[in-house]
């Protein structure tokens, strides 16, 4: 494959297409750093939303948080209204640990798209980070809720519950956020009903996250 995608791209040097599908296989060969060389011939080729998000997505995939964050903000700067940026942007921001932007990023996700999957959750994460455990517990049972209208059941991600849980013993109602810590427990039993992956910007919450959180609360 790598072969002949080179054997593409010298045929037609311009074609945003091939360096795209060559920086894919460069990733999947753990070449990353060409892969990375290839997405920045791919934005000087062509500066546009496809060749930011693949260059975005690479960094992030790469743990280079930091470097991801500045394409997110030419993809905001190029669709100021599409939630998706705003949201993957305030993940970039969390996990940079620039707290209080990404508190902003998620609202401004929120306020473009209130059904954007995930993104009550994690501004309620979010809030609770920053301290406001009142503000959380509202988005959180906005995400918690089967009518809430969230596009694919937020109430299905084992985060959201884990969050929740958090907030609750912010809050000292301890017994619910006990249940909710034997609620993601039964989700990573029934692991087909959990919904939460690293590609939809979710917290990796594990098994034993959940029952040291038990030890600490006196129930394991």
């Amino acid at each position: 494959a790598e072969y002949e995608i080179i054997k593409a791209i010298r045929c037609n040097p311009t074609c945003i297409k091939n360096h795209q599908q060559y920086a894919y296989i460069l990733f999947t060969m753990g070449k990353y750093e060409l892969a990375a060389k290839e997405c920045q011939l791919m934005i000087i080729l062509e500066p546009n939303i496809e060749s930011y998000s693949g260059y975005a997505w690479l960094l992030e995939q790469m743990g280079r948080f930091h470097e991801s964050v500045l394409q997110y903000q030419e993809l905001i700067a190029l669709e100021p209204d599409n939630a998706i940026w705003y949201f993957w942007y305030a993940v970039l921001l969390q996990r940079c640990q620039q707290y209080n932007e990404s508190r902003k990023n998620f609202k401004k996700c929120l306020d473009i798209d209130p059904n954007y999957e995930g993104a009550n959750g994690a501004y309620a994460y979010s809030l609770y980070i920053n301290g406001d455990y009142n503000e959380a517990l509202k988005y959180i049972q906005i995400a918690l809720s089967p009518n809430g209208g969230c596009r694919d059941r937020d109430n299905n991600h084992l985060c959201v519950h884990y969050y929740y849980s958090l907030i609750m013993i912010k809050l000292n109602n301890i017994q619910t956020a006990v249940n909710e810590l034997y609620q993601c427990l039964d989700l990573i039993q029934l692991h087909p009903q959990n919904q939460c992956k690293n590609e939809k910007g979710c917290l990796s919450i594990q098994e034993h996250h959940i029952y040291d959180l038990l030890t600490e609360l006196g129930y394991n």
